[in-house]
């Protein structure tokens, strides 16, 4: 491994061993507008949520596991579904289905960030490990990762600062480039990132901290936030609660 990282990674993965799930409640807010989600969430790629409008109104469900991404839209007894490894794609027919989801899931990424994890778990794939560096003007180490994508020929870069005493995730950067390109990670220029998602309110000690508030900006835009209202483990229940199959009157709309 390369320069701090052959030390800083099993610190990394001690800390994350505590975030494998989380279930609890969630607001999502942009503006002035807000929606609720009772969320479980499960490494390596699994989520639930029940998603709710203003005044409680249920919107519908939606459910990720490693053969789908599916939305059970409630009003229109509908269910849109979409293949997990689409999902991890970097597509025109991914982006068609984000649109139709009543709050914004960027990619299989983001439920490591909303887990506070690093990303190097690889939840998006294979991942290349560039650099770790201790910054000693901010106080953070700092990760330089590569995944891969598998539309148009292109990489995401990830630029992680991790709190140099309990491993926790503070800011998380992606970019993407050409695979043709051939870039050092130190030259790597950051103005233009793709997506910008910054960590606060931090509550517990140690290993146990979670950063409860999760703000995604582009273009130095605050888009949206995502909170835990209330969170704890999964405790004593596997995967089988992320399986969920959509009834004979329900209609479905693949994408």
């Amino acid at each position: 491994m390369i320069g701090a990282c052959k030390d800083l990674k099993p610190r990394v993965d001690g800390r994350e061993h505590f975030f494998k799930s989380l279930r609890g409640e969630v607001r999502i807010s942009s503006g002035r507008d807000s929606t609720d989600l009772d969320l479980a969430l499960m490494t390596p790629a699994y989520l639930r949520a029940e998603v709710s409008g203003p005044l409680g109104v249920r919107l519908g469900l939606i459910q990720i596991n490693p053969d789908w991404v599916q939305f059970y839209d409630i009003r229109h007894k509908t269910v849109h579904r979409l293949p997990f490894v689409e999902f991890a794609k970097d597509s025109v027919r991914r982006d068609r289905y984000l649109r139709v989801l009543p709050v914004m899931i960027p990619g299989p990424f983001f439920l490591d960030l909303a887990l506070s994890r690093s990303g190097l778990s690889g939840s998006e794939g294979e991942i290349s490990l560039r650099s770790c560096d201790y910054l000693q003007d901010e106080n953070v180490y700092r990760l330089l990762f590569v995944t891969r994508s598998e539309f148009a020929g292109r990489n995401r870069w990830h630029r992680v600062d991790i709190d140099p005493t309990a491993f926790y995730p503070l800011h998380h950067l992606t970019r993407l480039t050409s695979s043709a390109e051939l870039i050092d990670a130190k030259d790597l220029s950051w103005a233009n990132s793709e997506w910008d998602f910054r960590y606060s309110q931090f509550t517990g000690e140690g290993f146990s901290t979670l950063p409860r508030r999760l703000d995604v900006f582009q273009r130095e835009e605050r888009l949206w936030s995502f909170e835990w209202v209330s969170a704890e483990p999964i405790q004593d229940r596997g995967p089988e609660i992320f399986q969920w199959r959509p009834g004979a009157s329900i209609s479905v709309q693949d994408y």
